[in-house]
């Protein structure tokens, strides 16, 4: 019994280790490569944190989205943001913190899944390798997910809440702990992310809804964790009340005819969709492996008593997440394209729990038919060894090819905006949503760019109100840059008249400069 206790220490000291390092390098490509691709969406919680921060404004003056992410995006990435005023070590340390608590939640869910033996342990840790290594593909959609203010953050908790619910069936009782902090998660989830109610809330239901009626698990359960779930919505909502603004939902045939075009019809030719394709192959597997699953089980249910059996525990779990990941595919995908959300493919964030959470279920449905045939263990362990190697050898030579620098990018467009601004003495700009943030944060003259939408009046969208209040309109007593690009440039003539000078940026095209 030592020997084993021993070997599983080794085991789990030697799988942690190269977990860190495929993780870790998954994570600093997928970052360093979404540092030179900066967007106003990637960029929203440092403005806020400049805001609130920095400029001390105040919380109340900020425009949050129809998904405010408040949890755990905000209070974490103003801890990282805090210690250190580099970007990417902020935004690295973020995503770093968020893998950890994945790495946490998948060593507790392989816990309840896995029976007293030295196998089955050695499946766990594996499971876990080759989880970092999907997770440590260059330029991967899982890690992207994992950015500050791209729906990760209440994702990687929405994962913890599943897990609460595993933990739940495995004890069999319904603690006044647990409540509280099925409670807490509800509360903070909804309040970030009222997508997450389609992509965990119902399908946990759901699931433990099917597992009650075959008798895996009690009724109280689901009474339960449906009070938790009521009551986080009715508290969630209070407080959102008057803080958020709500995008405007069509529930018609049209997210449906969108989401074919987008998708079902360009999904083999669309080079847009190439970074998904392998994200759409693992959940389309998961599906699959999800049903075997369960039609594997079955003999359990007929066979013999659950509450009788060794590891019927790690059944009542296995065929509880075997329900889920059906139900959260089905859930998921179906809810943007039914309400009406789905404009066009880069609505696939909506689909970001799919992105992170299946790789992980994807997983734990291949090792969840324990074998003990030792010849099996043997192809199965070198397979991952070489998976491994492979994507080893990707990220060490995708780093050393690109050598990208560890440093705050200064794109020529931003520059030649810059020198606009310095020969011109001008400190404050208008610009339309996707330039306004992104020129404001990475600009070197303390440019201050403000939004515009498409009839040319204040658009108030991941911004703070006081921006505006400070800033001058054109003909004002100071000097101010307009940057055209997708503004209509005949209504900014029509309301404010012909321009002082025109400037040209490339890929940016004209700006107006008004005295």
């Amino acid at each position: 019994m030592n020997d084993i206790s021993s070997n599983h220490r080794t085991a789990h000291l030697l799988n942690i280790i190269l977990l860190l390092i495929l993780a870790g390098l998954g994570f600093i490509n997928a970052v360093l490569i979404m540092l030179h691709d900066f967007n106003s969406d990637k960029l929203a919680l440092t403005a806020l944190y400049n805001a609130i921060i920095v400029e001390r404004l105040g919380f109340n003056g900020w425009n949050f989205s129809a998904a405010p992410q408040f949890f755990p995006d905000i209070p974490l990435f103003f801890i990282t943001k805090s210690l250190s005023s580099n970007i990417f070590f902020s935004n690295a340390l973020y995503v770093l913190l968020l893998l950890a608590f994945i790495v946490f939640l998948c060593i507790k869910l392989f816990n309840m899944l896995t029976v007293p033996r030295l196998e089955s342990y050695e499946y766990g840790c594996i499971a876990i390798l080759a989880l970092s290594s999907l997770l440590s593909f260059p330029n991967n959609q899982v890690v992207e997910r994992l950015w500050p203010n791209f729906h990760g953050g209440e994702i990687v908790l929405g994962f913890a809440s599943l897990v609460l619910s595993a933990h739940i069936i495995t004890r069999r009782v319904y603690t006044k702990v647990t409540f509280i902090l099925q409670l807490i998660l509800s509360i903070l989830l909804i309040a970030s992310d009222k997508l997450i109610i389609s992509q965990f809330f119902i399908p946990i239901m759901a699931s433990l809804f099917i597992t009650t009626i075959i008798g895996l698990v009690s009724w109280r359960v689901v009474i339960m964790t449906f009070t938790c779930y009521g009551i986080g919505s009715l508290i969630s909502e209070l407080i959102l009340r008057d803080m958020v603004v709500y995008q405007h939902l069509n529930i018609s045939g049209i997210g449906i005819r969108l989401f074919s075009k987008d998708v079902l019809f360009k999904f083999i030719s669309d080079i847009r969709l190439f970074d998904f394709k392998l994200e759409f192959v693992s959940v389309t597997l998961c599906f699959i492996l999800s049903i075997a699953s369960l039609i594997n089980y079955r003999k359990y249910l007929r066979v013999t008593s659950i509450d009788q059996s060794s590891d019927s525990e790690s059944i009542s779990v296995g065929i509880f997440l075997a329900i889920f990941t059906m139900s959260q595919i089905i859930f998921t995908i179906s809810a943007p394209i039914i309400m009406g959300t789905w404009k066009d493919l880069g609505s696939l964030r909506y689909f970001s729990s799919l992105w992170i959470i299946s790789p992980i279920l994807f997983i734990w449905l291949m090792f969840f038919n324990f074998s003990d045939n030792r010849n099996i263990i043997k192809i199965k362990n070198t397979a991952i060894v070489i998976l491994m190697s492979l994507i080893l050898y990707n990220n060490l030579s995708y780093l050393l090819v690109n050598k990208l620098a560890f440093h705050v990018p200064y794109p020529s467009v931003v520059e030649c905006i810059d020198i606009v601004a310095m020969e011109n003495s001008i400190k404050f700009a208008y610009s339309d949503y996707r330039l306004a943030n992104y020129i404001t944060y990475l600009s070197k003259s303390s440019l201050k760019v403000n939004q515009w939408d498409a009839n040319i009046e204040e658009f108030h969208w991941l911004n703070h109100n006081e921006w505006y209040n400070k800033a001058p309109l054109p003909h004002g007593k100071e000097p101010v840059m307009i940057i055209i690009k997708d503004l209509n440039s005949d209504k900014i003539i029509e309301k404010y008249g012909i321009p002082a000078i025109i400037r040209n940026c490339a890929d940016i095209g004209q700006i107006y400069i008004y005295h």
